[in-house]
């Protein structure tokens, strides 16, 4: 039965956690050390006294919950800056963390104080240094407070309003206001823009427009980039890391070295024509080529093949880019040679359209092949010439090889001083029914 009794007693301590009072001082986290005369239970406590201590533990207990439960009422002769209180705790002196849950009477001044079982009045604090400010605490508001023995004082934990000595004025006016610290108080950040973000200038939160980035638009300048040799341009190499690409020699031309590499500068070709365009006809009356002033030379590759058999293959300028191709004061001659050794002329009587061959055929195989130059476009002091060479499948079955040229002539035109900006391919009859036009553009030197 003792050792039964022991064992409830120390439940009954458990569960009160920890009493802090002067009644309990005396209590021990160690169960084994429990052995003073008015509460602890030794082995040698006689049965007489198990009772004794076992209420006067319960009744310690109680009081603490009492205290820290119900909310005692200060005394009636309290004023508001004078606060009095008697606890259900039988202590005699202050004990540090001791804690208390109080239902004051009246609203504070400034400064109150508490005095607890007529211990001594001491400051009530909401933080050690700072008491309270007037109206902190309001008439039958409930606080909890609990003693600092290092600095002589009751701290409210819970239910004080505000500190001492300050005020707090909401400064948010807007949904969507955010609250930040200005240069020396709190102030209104106002809500920002749809899809801004809050971004720091160094100094305070400032609402900005997102920048994929990172950087606000026109953030980086020329005065930002790093000093650089003159002529030199910026890329990236093969590794995605920023490039210079070093200024090439006079005339020297930039060139792309292909996917994954930086451009270098390479000396000009010397010469040559440089491809403008291929087009594939079909079904067609004629092929138009416009836009032919960017180079004072021309080189046309045709491999035309006509819907009529045993036609003859024309073509026309224009001065105006196609809007009109010429009808009159052409002329042309060839000279070629069959398969089969015969000769074989012309000269196209015609002024209306230049020829370059005849009788081509339409039958598997056959057509027509050349390429042709136009020459000196842009000087208007002479004839505009052409020179072809090529051969074609005749409606006869043999191939026959030629060379020949053709030119306008610009005395007896009107429009004398006018480019030759485009030229047509046509047959005498019928359609272009398939082929291939290439065109290249042909420096004078």
């Amino acid at each position: 039965m003792k050792k039964l009794l022991q064992g409830s007693v120390v439940a009954l301590f458990l569960t009160s956690v920890i009493a802090i009072a002067a009644e309990v001082t005396d209590l021990n986290t160690t169960d084994a050390q429990n052995t003073n005369s008015t509460f602890g239970l030794e082995d040698s406590t006689a049965p007489s006294q198990v009772a004794d201590r076992y209420q006067a533990y319960q009744g310690a207990v109680a009081r603490y919950i009492a205290d820290m439960s119900s909310g005692l009422t200060v005394d009636t002769q309290s004023t508001n800056t004078t606060y009095k209180v008697t606890a259900n705790n039988l202590t005699t002196t202050l004990i540090d963390g001791w804690m208390l849950a109080l239902q004051i009477t009246e609203t504070n001044g400034v400064s109150p104080t508490l005095n607890v079982n007529s211990l001594g009045a001491k400051a009530l604090e909401h933080e050690p240094g700072s008491t309270l400010s007037a109206g902190a605490i309001e008439t039958n508001q409930r606080i909890l407070v609990s003693y600092n023995e290092t600095t002589d004082t009751w701290q409210v934990i819970a239910g004080a309003k505000r500190p001492a000595g300050t005020s707090y004025s909401d400064p948010l006016t807007t949904r969507g206001d955010i609250v930040t610290r200005g240069a020396s108080a709190t102030q209104r950040l106002a809500k920002g823009v749809s899809g801004y973000v809050l971004r720091s200038n160094g100094l305070d939160a400032v609402w900005a427009t997102v920048v994929s980035t990172g950087l606000d638009v026109g953030a980086v300048t020329k005065t930002h980039l790093a000093p650089g040799t003159v002529g030199n341009l910026i890329t990236w190499n093969e590794s995605r890391v920023a490039q210079e690409v070093t200024a090439g020699e006079a005339g020297s031309i930039l060139t792309s070295n292909g996917v994954g590499q930086y451009p270098t500068y390479q000396a000009a070709a010397a010469g040559g024509c440089t491809f403008v365009s291929k087009s594939s006809p079909s079904n067609v009356a004629s092929v138009s080529l416009t836009g032919l002033t960017e180079y004072p030379n021309y080189m046309f590759i045709l491999n035309l093949v006509p819907v009529d058999d045993g036609v003859s293959g024309h073509f026309k300028i224009s001065v105006n880019n196609g809007g009109a191709y010429l009808g009159a004061n052409y002329n042309d001659a060839a000279i070629g040679r069959t398969s089969a050794g015969a000769t074989d002329t012309f000269d196209h009587a015609a002024a209306s359209v230049m020829q370059w061959t005849e009788s081509v055929g339409t039958d598997t195989g056959e057509g027509t092949r050349v390429t042709m130059w136009m020459l000196a476009r842009t000087t208007v002091a002479i004839d505009q010439h052409f020179r072809f060479a090529g051969s074609t499948s005749n409606n006869a079955g043999a191939v026959y090889s030629f060379v020949g040229g053709a030119h306008w002539d610009r005395s007896a035109a009107s429009n004398t001083s006018d480019d030759v900006d485009a030229v047509q391919f046509l047959f005498s009859s019928g359609n272009v029914e398939s082929g291939t036009v290439i065109v290249y553009g042909c420096p004078d030197s």
